[in-house]
């Protein structure tokens, strides 16, 4: 069931929170037994039912008098999209730029940055902000491909 978070107004379903450390715990039941068993009834009677977003205890159904106040007055924060990439249509080709002016569409841990010229994509990796197992969309495949395939870099 969706609830609203009073503090950030986001709307969606709770996330369970336990307080303290698995690996305290962990260590506390292997070197010391009652301390652990003391820790472990600690953690379980701290989990509670938050906000995703801002970890708050103040989510209230939706269909509570409350709720249905604040959502008049306020818009509703909810879940982040997750990024899509979308593709160039098959066949399509870039304008002809000579190999300076070129610009790579540059991947990241998964997310695109943007269109990088071959001088920037030289800089960040020098900086250590681009490695070369990073990708780069190659308009020749329609495939991301590692940035130490582009010719310009080797």
């Amino acid at each position: 069931m969706s609830k609203l978070c009073t503090s950030c107004g986001f709307v969606g379903l709770p996330k369970k929170f336990t307080k303290g450390s698995f690996l305290v715990e962990l260590i506390l039941w292997l070197f010391m037994l009652l301390p652990g068993l003391i820790y472990s009834i600690w953690r379980l009677s701290s989990q509670y039912e938050g906000c995703p977003q801002c970890e708050a205890k103040t989510m209230i159904p939706l269909d509570s008098p409350v709720a249905k106040t604040f959502l008049q007055q306020h818009q509703p924060v909810s879940a982040p999209e997750p990024l899509v990439f979308i593709p160039p249509p098959t066949g399509y080709v870039s304008p002809s730029v000579t190999a300076s002016q070129k610009k790579y569409r540059v991947c990241r841990n998964g997310r695109e940055i943007g269109a990088l010229t071959v001088s920037s994509i030289r800089g960040m990796l020098s900086s250590n902000s681009l490695s070369n197992e990073d990708t780069f969309f190659d308009e020749g495949t329609n495939e991301w491909a590692p940035l130490f395939s582009i010719p310009e870099l080797s």
